[in-house]
């Protein structure tokens, strides 16, 4: 881990870096070692706060939370969301929908209804946002899903969500 890190620091563009650190703490996570990426999640929360990237905060909290660092993680999303409420780093898409799904998973507590409220309080309506959540909640609370679903702007993606929704109901019936 050490040596990925130092080489990674010795790249000449920021992004790159950024790039790269992304990469380790992902490998490391993905190939059990998880509990040893510490550093590299600290060295890639860094860099992302100095550099107003709220996406890789954002992941930089996921990281946290895969390894067992809820403190962190908490910390880590409340800064990448501080950055987007004032304007300075916008989330779109996937990014978002992962924003609110730690928001869940941190102070949700396990209540599938909290997602509602979750999304409600940071106020989006993001069409791809809104599917990553509704195919997130799906398998926990299909109800949550599909008043998730009725949140979409777009009518053809509202009717996949609630059909996936359906779908998901006949399977759990089986």
């Amino acid at each position: 881990m050490d040596g990925a890190l130092i080489a990674a620091a010795k790249l000449l563009d920021e992004a790159k870096i950024r790039e790269v650190l992304s990469y380790i703490v992902r490998n490391a996570i993905d190939s059990g070692y998880g509990p040893v990426a510490g550093p590299a999640i600290e060295t890639l929360e860094q860099r992302a706060i100095a550099a107003q990237d709220a996406r890789l905060l954002v992941y930089a909290a996921s990281a946290w939370n895969v390894t067992g660092n809820e403190k962190n993680a908490r910390n880590t999303l409340f800064q990448a969301m501080e950055l987007v409420e004032a304007g300075r780093a916008p989330l779109e898409g996937n990014d978002l929908g992962l924003a609110a799904e730690l928001a869940w998973r941190i102070e949700g507590r396990g209540k599938a209804e909290s997602m509602i409220g979750i999304v409600d309080k940071m106020g989006f309506n993001d069409p791809s946002a809104i599917d990553h959540l509704v195919e997130f909640m799906r398998p926990i609370s299909p109800v949550v899903a599909a008043q998730l679903s009725d949140k979409q702007t777009e009518v053809w993606r509202r009717i996949t969500g609630l059909a996936n929704v359906a779908i998901q109901i006949a399977g759990d019936t089986k």
